[in-house]
């Protein structure tokens, strides 16, 4: 099931932000040789944005992936079940999954919040928390993939349960 209201505008940002996160992590240590090899100077801070760029790229192939359905999640072995069986399995497989998600989300914003007062910044422009937004925002996503790719009302049902 595709989410209510999901456009094409969504999935291309979704894909292009890790495709453009991928590249710069890629091309960045490139760019730093290039530039200590021929003009002896470099990038200020280009091991701590490439850091930073590796967080996001996981978090956001983890949603590409999840919108995939390949994410990980409780169900291996469900279509081994007698048929009878795979529906309930699919649906405490989602509650536990969606439960697990919504504790992730919960602590990833819990984590943001501590850093919400610390000085600390990316190279003395970005506060650290900011960069580490990515960690509430995928898990949420993720956790919100669970609920909407359940199969049938009662499955989506049992996941919103999963994440009281």
């Amino acid at each position: 099931m595709r989410l209510a209201g999901r456009s094409t505008v969504g999935r291309l940002a979704e894909e292009g932000l890790s495709t453009a996160s991928l590249l710069a992590m890629a091309i960045l240590p490139v760019l730093e040789i290039v530039l200590r090899t021929f003009f002896s100077t470099g990038i200020p801070g280009s091991s701590g944005y490439v850091q930073h760029l590796t967080l996001w790229v996981g978090f956001l192939g983890a949603i590409v992936t999840s919108k995939e359905r390949r994410h990980l999640r409780l169900s291996a072995g469900t279509e081994l079940l007698p048929a009878i069986l795979r529906r309930p399995a699919d649906a405490l497989s989602v509650a536990v999954s969606t439960a697990v998600g919504s504790g992730l989300t919960w602590a990833a914003v819990a984590f943001v919040r501590s850093e919400l007062k610390s000085p600390e910044t990316l190279e003395g422009w970005a506060p650290i928390w900011v960069v580490q937004l990515v960690l509430p925002a995928a898990f949420a996503m993720i956790t919100l993939r669970f609920v909407t790719q359940a199969e049938g009302w009662r499955a989506r049902a049992a996941a919103l349960l999963g994440m009281r």
